[in-house]
């Protein structure tokens, strides 16, 4: 019955607004060069591992980067189109859908694509408190790529334990009304590196490559995450840290948050 909502709730998903011309003719143009630099490493050469795609690894993204502009939610609809709602009955809501994921075992994306089409959805349609619980009844594949990416780099990162700090790190992006001002690809990869490993910087020339990002364009959705992570401890919505508290997913949320995060790594 949850998947058939979940389908209805794809139906139901307004066109969103038309982006920059120009920021998708960027986003599409963008060539996959197979001859990688040095100190790059190569991720998409298991070409035995069919579930990899190596062969269209390069195509596929693409087409996900340029689908990720087409399909972002507003970032405003709660101040120009929602009346009977607030970010406060959103983050209930993306709590609550956290915790039937889990329980229904859903593969991870389908908390990710159910969020984003609540967000599609409420950017074009006026609704009310009820409707909003009916809604939920009814921006993953670029981490676990970028996840491969960082283990690439650097073998000191157990890449399941990574995995789990920067899916434990990217959730509570979900609950947050004001991260939506960031493109879900913005990953907590950037993060997650630097948890497990502080004495090292978190971002190198194999993520840049293959995320297409530099520090530079991170540093505030990092900051903003980072703040996220810093008070996930006193969040009075539990469902995600009582999720990544559980040894199937590594006990993630039991890891220290640093406090800061030194200049020298967001440059």
């Amino acid at each position: 019955m949850l998947q058939q909502y979940l389908a209805t709730a794809l139906l139901l998903v307004p066109k969103t607004s038309t982006r920059s011309a120009a920021m998708l003719n960027e986003t599409t143009a963008i060539v996959c060069n197979r001859e990688l630099l040095v100190d790059i490493a190569g991720i998409d050469n298991s070409f035995m591992d069919p579930q990899l795609c190596a062969t269209f690894a390069c195509d596929i993204y693409n087409h996900l980067r340029a689908s990720e502009v087409k399909k972002r939610p507003s970032t405003d609809y709660m101040e120009k189109i929602q009346k009977k709602i607030n970010p406060s009955m959103r983050a209930l809501l993306v709590d609550w859908l956290v915790e039937v994921a889990e329980g229904y075992s859903f593969v991870p994306e389908t908390l990710y694509l159910s969020v984003n089409y609540i967000d599609r959805y409420l950017s074009g349609n006026p609704i009310d408190g009820e409707r909003l619980m009916l809604l939920a009844v009814t921006t993953k594949s670029f981490l676990s790529r970028f996840v491969r990416a960082a283990q690439g780099a650097n073998h000191e990162l157990p890449s399941l334990h990574l995995e789990c700090l920067a899916s434990y790190l990217a959730e509570p992006y979900l609950l947050d009304y004001s991260m939506l001002c960031y493109a879900p690809s913005l990953t907590a990869i950037f993060l997650a590196n630097y948890i497990m490993l502080p004495s090292k910087k978190p971002w190198n020339a194999t993520l840049k490559h293959y995320t297409l990002y530099h520090p530079s364009d991170l540093r505030d959705c990092v900051k903003d995450l980072h703040r996220l992570c810093c008070n996930n401890q006193s969040s009075c919505l539990p469902a995600i840290r009582e999720k990544y508290s559980e040894h199937e997913y590594k006990c993630v949320a039991e890891k220290h948050c640093p406090a800061t995060i030194p200049t020298e790594y967001q440059v």
